[in-house]
């Protein structure tokens, strides 16, 4: 099946799996994109740049579709498919600018399910004391995750660099991917302890939207530097947790001091890849709920934890399967069930998405810093802080339009301090 409109021709690739299909649906009335930016170590021209996508584009296959509702109407999408198309991932330049004020305003323009791509990119080029340039990639969540994206800014530093990318096969929905694993042998250990709260505090309330009006959303951004991320890494291996437990920790203590909550619910997102394929620039992951009690512990580290048991836990990869599966069972047609769902899975005070490492030679060699993901729901009051770790050092950004004075300063201050 395909389709031709003017020069560019679409082709049919596959149906969006259950879960791409309820974000599909979510997006219908409230836009979920979000932002990598990456600091380079020399300037790069507009051509450069789009030459350079347009061979990422080639690569993942995901960056070159648009998304096709066959059954569109206003009450949202059913059938979803993707297609392919040949057109070009769009570059904006942008100058004397920061790349903070450029991921704010990439949230005020939804992009477009249909024409693709589901993707931009942003330059600003060298100057005002800049010696390289920065790119702010921006990707529409039905085709990719921030793990994903981070994948995808990893590849383009390496086609600029001139190394050679291998493309990758079209990835299936994580649905299918899932079906296709052997069940585990095991689970985890009854060891792993629950957290120490009740059923009924477990529950999250339930969230609003906020009808999107193109606001720009609020930018703190935050680098605990080489020396202080070693020292967390080192710390949280002493006391047997991870660094995202750290997290979860610093961000609870904080909103325990400045919103006099006495819990705290952390919604982090799971990835997938590590159980289930390589790096690919394709939605994979599931979401759980950490819950932090003030009045159960005694100390940063008790918080820190108890996070840890619970992420642990999540991360089972029998739990991870079966949810994921149940998830496709569920299959909301209208644009209002997918709402509903997501409300109920996002009721958090705050989200933590911590991209992990980013790893590659050109990454490390000619990036000076990343920053990301940046991103909103359109979900009232939410504070989404998103964590990635380039260079030795862990950089933090929160986007939020409810902003919450000093957070990402105050939490990296509660970080510092534990590792004393």
């Amino acid at each position: 099946m395909s389709q031709v409109s003017g020069s560019t021709t679409e082709q049919y690739l596959r149906p969006l799996g259950a879960f791409e299909r309820i974000i599909d649906l979510y997006m219908h009335r409230n836009p979920v994109q979000f932002s990598l930016a990456a600091v380079l170590t020399r300037d790069v021209s507009e051509e450069e740049l789009t030459q350079a996508l347009q061979r990422l584009q080639r690569v993942h296959p995901l960056l070159a579709v648009e998304v096709h509702r066959p059954d569109d109407d206003d009450h949202g999408a059913t059938g979803a498919v993707f297609r392919s198309s040949d057109r070009r991932i769009p570059v904006r330049v942008a100058r004397e600018t920061t790349w903070e004020r450029e991921a704010a305003y990439e949230q005020t323009a939804p992009i477009s399910s249909a024409p693709g791509p589901l993707a931009r990119a942003v330059l600003i080029p060298a100057g005002n004391g800049l010696a390289g340039a920065t790119v702010v990639m921006t990707f529409a969540h039905q085709i990719t995750d921030g793990r994903g994206a981070l994948c995808a800014i990893q590849d383009l530093t390496a086609i600029l660099a001139g190394e050679s990318v291998l493309p990758a096969d079209l990835p299936v929905a994580q649905e299918e991917l899932l079906e296709g694993l052997a069940q585990t042998a095991a689970t985890v250990e009854s060891a792993v302890a629950e957290p120490d709260v009740e059923e009924e505090a477990i529950l999250s309330p339930p969230g609003r939207l906020r009808p999107f009006d193109g606001a720009i959303p609020h930018i703190q951004a935050e680098d605990i530097g080489v020396a202080g991320t070693r020292k967390l890494i080192e710390r949280s291996r002493a006391e047997s947790c991870t660094v995202q437990a750290a997290l979860c920790a610093a961000a609870a203590s904080v909103l325990f001091e400045s919103t006099d909550r006495e819990q705290v619910r952390i919604n982090v997102p799971i990835d997938l890849r590590q159980a289930a394929e390589p790096e690919d620039v394709v939605v994979r992951f599931a979401a759980t709920m950490v819950v932090l009690d003030h009045s159960a512990v005694t100390g940063f580290w008790d918080l820190a934890r108890s996070a840890a048991a619970q992420l642990k836990a999540a991360r089972d990869p029998e739990t991870i399967r079966n949810s994921a599966l149940m998830l496709a069972q569920l299959a909301p047609s209208t644009a209002d069930d997918a709402e509903m769902m997501m409300l109920a899975a996002t009721g958090a005070d705050i989200e933590i998405t911590n991209l992990g490492v980013a790893r590659g030679i050109a990454a490390e060699r000619d990036v000076l810093e990343m920053w990301g993901p940046t991103m909103t729901t359109q979900v009232a009051g939410e504070q989404i802080l998103g964590v990635v770790t380039h260079g030795d050092a862990l950089r933090m950004v929160n986007v939020t339009h409810d902003p919450i004075e000093g957070l990402v300063e105050k939490i990296a201050i509660e970080l510092e301090a534990a590792c004393r």
